[in-house]
C-alpha cells in the first residue's frame, strides 16, 4: 500500500462515528417537549369529532401526527416505527 493511500484509509476511518455518538447527536436534535404519538392521537381524535369525522389535509392536527411520527424517527420517544 503506498503512503498516500495509508493517509487517506487513516483519515477515512477517524471521520467514522461510533453509534454512540451517533445516538447522542441525533438525542440533541430532538426538542425540549417532543410531540408524542399518544398526545397527536388525541388532537386529531378532537379534530375529527369536530369536523364530522375528517381531518383536514394541513391541519394542525395533520401536523401534529407528522411530528410525532418524526421524534418516534428520531428516537426522541418511544413508540411504533
Amino acid at each position: 500500500m503506498k503512503r498516500w493511500q495509508e493517509k487517506l484509509e487513516t483519515k477515512f476511518y477517524t471521520n467514522i462515528k461510533s453509534s454512540k455518538e451517533v445516538s447522542k447527536m441525533a438525542k440533541k436534535s430532538c426538542p425540549k417537549n417532543p410531540m408524542t404519538p399518544k398526545a397527536a392521537s388525541r388532537i386529531q381524535s378532537a379534530t375529527a369529532k369536530a369536523n364530522g369525522g375528517v381531518v383536514p389535509k394541513g391541519s394542525f392536527a395533520s401536523k401534529a401526527q407528522s411530528a410525532a411520527a418524526q421524534n418516534v424517527n428520531n428516537g426522541c420517544v418511544k413508540g411504533k416505527k
